[in-house]
């Protein structure tokens, strides 16, 4: 495709998705349609006046391709069913979405294709089309207009065209049937992220990070949950779940949420919905963080992924917008304005746990440190726990989930260092184990009972908040978690020297790659 794009001028131009660059398929067989095969190039079935753009079809229809295109008088594959055919089970479906990202360019209708999935795995009228009495597309413009006054623009003015939309009413119906609504809803917004990229500004929380933070809050029936950045609602999905499988009942569950967008709060509703719960979802913007927190409920139990180091939320400077309970934050950067929000939401002998990008932790910016010097004093940071990176799809950076919540009985918190779990399940990405998960769930658990969390010595360890103060509120569990004996009495000054000046510098980098991620976004990049 590359060599075709530098020989020929008029050749279709890449599209980006995450960090590569895509050609387009029905763009290349449009292309290819004006060049005729030569007769002696000719193959057996294939008359003169075929172009490479009949050959290039064929060939996908003959490969079983999901991403085969309409032929050129614009009529459907006769047989999608032929066309899904084959092994069943999300492998399959992993394997069809690879192709499908490519050739029909799903990331462009992310909106659009969930609400199809969503609507036929709730039977809106499908009996209809499976009966013969409706065309599947007329059933998927009704079910698009229909969902459209909840799903925001993306769903109402963002969906593929009428004969792509042909492929993608098969793919939703065989996947329904096949895995169920709940996981091809789950599967496609994991795709979406991947390719958005961003990381922690995406819509979505990757299933093992969604299940480090309901360990971490753990919370118990009858729970009243509140995610305070709900993006697609997984995180409510994830702690429901938890509570269900430990015997808890349905009726006791309270499920709420607020989001940036009126598309968010859509997906994160049919998501829920998907797997027979309910949810209330408020939406508000950005900027809801510089106003005066209005006096609301107070949730026993909150979890949140908010965006990461997000910019543009004060239009004011931050200090005379509003209160601010342990100081304000930079205008730059609100990691800590979602921070005091969320405890201006949770309940005094409540549970909060937040994922913040690592640089909250050990930011040297004099208004940051200063925050995090309040809460520590103030008995707000119970626990935090470094993560690994690449947990997140097409970005690098590395997590921390932060326990926050007064106890009184405790004057001190819980540091564990987990940047070595996890494993690679392709070259970019990394997952978090079921034996990570267990490993981490045993320290929590110790914890909460007052014991000296077990395993490596290098894993976990509980310090005391003077100590905290001693290292000027620095909460990078790798300061406290290497044990004293691991390093000579000697050099351990030194040791943390060099700890310093490298925590300041990747914090330096961490702020640079924002900065240089943000302009790429504003550039269409």
């Amino acid at each position: 495709m590359s060599n075709w794009e530098r020989r020929h001028a008029d050749y279709p131009r890449p599209i980006r998705l995450g960090a590569d660059e895509v050609f387009p398929v029905q763009a290349i067989a449009a292309w290819l349609d004006g060049r005729l095969i030569p007769r002696n190039a000719l193959l057996e079935d294939e008359r003169p006046g075929t172009t490479y753009g009949a050959r290039f079809r064929m060939n996908l229809a003959r490969s079983g391709d999901p991403g085969e295109l309409p032929s050129e008088a614009g009529q459907a594959p006769a047989d999608m069913e032929a066309l899904l055919s084959g092994p069943h089970g999300t492998e399959k479906w992993r394997k069809v979405l690879d192709r499908l990202d490519v050739a029909h360019d799903l990331a462009r209708h992310p909106g659009a294709l969930l609400a199809l999935v969503y609507a036929r795995a709730r039977d809106s009228g499908w009996a209809a089309v499976a009966a013969g009495s409706v065309d599947p597309l007329d059933w998927a413009e009704r079910a698009l207009e229909r969902l459209s006054p909840v799903g925001g623009r993306t769903i109402t003015t963002s969906r593929p065209g009428r004969e792509m939309l042909r492929y993608v009413v098969a793919l939703a119906d065989e996947a329904v049937r096949d895995i169920g609504g709940a996981q091809a809803f789950r599967m496609l917004l994991d795709r979406f992220a991947a390719v958005e990229g961003g990381g922690g500004e995406g819509f979505y929380t990757p299933e093992s990070v969604a299940h480090v933070l309901i360990d971490a809050v753990r919370p118990e029936q009858p729970a009243e949950i509140y995610d305070a950045s709900s993006r697609a609602g997984e995180l409510l999905v994830a702690a429901a779940s938890d509570l269900l499988e430990r015997g808890a009942e349905k009726e006791t569950l309270s499920l709420h949420g607020a989001t940036l967008s009126e598309e968010s709060s859509a997906l994160a509703r049919m998501n829920v919905r998907l797997h027979g719960m309910d949810a209330h979802f408020e939406t508000h913007d950005k900027h809801a963080l510089c106003r005066d927190a209005k006096p609301g409920t107070l949730y026993p139990y909150i979890v949140a992924n908010p965006p990461f180091s997000m910019g543009g939320w004060c239009d004011d400077d931050p200090a005379s917008c509003r209160a601010w309970r342990y100081g304000p934050p930079p205008r730059h950067n609100a990691n800590f304005a979602w921070i005091q929000y969320i405890l201006e939401r949770l309940s005094p002998d409540g549970r909060a746990a937040v994922l913040m990008p690592n640089n909250a932790m050990f930011s040297t910016h004099p208004k940051e440190r200063a925050i995090r010097r309040g809460m520590v004093e103030d008995g707000q940071v119970r626990a935090l726990i470094a993560l690994p990176d690449r947990l997140f799809p097409a970005t690098s950076i590395g997590t921390t989930v932060w326990i926050l919540g007064r106890e009184e009985s405790r004057s001190e918190i819980l540091f564990v260092d987990a940047w070595d779990m996890g494993r690679m399940v392709d070259r970019t990405r990394r997952e978090l184990s079921r034996e990570d998960h267990t490993e981490l769930d045993g320290i929590l658990t110790a914890w909460r009972a007052g014991v000296l969390p077990p395993g490596p010595a290098s894993r976990a360890v509980v310090v005391p908040v003077e100590e905290v103060s001693a290292q000027d509120y620095n909460l990078n569990p790798r300061r406290y978690v290497t044990s004293a004996s691991a390093v000579p009495s000697g050099s351990r000054e030194a040791v943390l020297r060099l700890r310093t000046r490298l925590e300041r510098l990747h914090a330096e980098a961490l702020d640079a790659d924002t900065r240089a991620e943000r302009e790429l976004r504003r550039l269409g990049w």
